[in-house]
């Protein structure tokens, strides 16, 4: 980032801190306050780190550079404190970085995100977050997870029984049986306490009520597969997912007959045919539903 001495700096009023997406006007004591927090966010403590990104948030867009890099902070609490930061900056760049922030490998990263985007966010939010509220997931999906959750229990079974029946007939085997329970009991806790999707459907559902497009349609088997998983699903899950289900299937009726292919583009999406009578419905479609 370059930092431009503007006329004003003869009398100490203000610097101009020009970024590649944005120009900010800073005063001389916002500037220090700036310089300091960008050498504090190489500190080797992750404390210091935290504080530095939070104090960018009150400088600007000039502190989009900085925050940017926090984000792939080795510490996960710094990296919320730059999503936090961001989000208090607010305007278009902050959108792009919260969709940065979404893919991050830290969920408390990613919910963090969600949280935010879930009073901001727009169409072009609505992939990244179905891609964040199947990392929830074994395998990367519902649908996965559901099937491989019998599939383990079969298998753990299958070997309880066999040490069962040498305990029985060798006495033998039971040490190793009572370890296998105890595994398939911290497997199907760590299978559950993986799933905390309900920041991403509830980001998902805000946005829908704002922008409904056909987009959504594609979380709808998860959800399913979410709402009929008793094994690895506790019931508010359960009952959120089904409820997501409805109020998709009422905010997407209008476009369930529309032919939008897999890679529409948004420029494309104008000149695909939209309900007669749908005014509404075409006004937002063109503004990106077709994604």
């Amino acid at each position: 980032m370059n930092c431009t001495v503007s006329e004003g700096m003869a009398e100490g009023k203000s610097i101009e801190v020009s970024g590649s997406t944005s120009n900010r006007e800073l005063t001389a004591e916002e500037l220090l306050a700036f310089r300091e927090c960008c050498r504090q966010l190489q500190s080797p403590t992750p404390r210091t780190r935290r504080r530095a990104a939070e104090r960018l948030g009150d400088l600007g867009p000039a502190a989009f550079e900085p925050l940017r890099r926090a984000l792939i902070d080795l510490d996960v609490e710094v990296q919320v404190a730059a999503v936090g930061a961001i989000s208090r900056i607010g305007g278009s760049e902050c959108h792009e970085l919260l969709l940065v922030a979404l893919e991050s490998d830290q969920l408390k990263t990613r919910t963090a995100a969600a949280n935010m985007l879930e009073e901001v966010g727009g169409v072009e939010s609505i992939a990244p977050l179905i891609r964040a509220y199947n990392q929830c997931f074994a395998g990367r999906s519902a649908r996965r997870q559901r099937l491989a959750g019998p599939i383990a229990l079969t298998v753990v079974a299958a070997l309880l029984g066999a040490m069962a029946w040498s305990a029985a007939h060798n006495g033998s085997g039971v040490v190793a049986m009572i370890q296998l329970f105890f595994f398939l009991i911290i497997f199907l806790a760590k299978m559950r306490s993986r799933n905390s999707p309900q920041t991403f459907l509830c980001a998902l559902l805000k946005i829908a009520d704002r922008t409904p497009g056909p987009g959504l349609h594609v979380l709808l088997p998860e959800l399913r597969a979410v709402a009929n998983d008793r094994l690895l699903n506790d019931r508010k899950t359960r009952d959120a997912s089904r409820n997501a289900v409805e109020r998709i299937e009422l905010l997407t009726a209008s476009f369930q007959d529309l032919p939008v292919p897999a890679d529409a583009s948004r420029q494309k999406a104008a000149q695909l045919p939209v309900p007669a009578g749908e005014d509404e419905a075409r006004s937002q479609f063109d503004t990106g539903g077709g994604k």
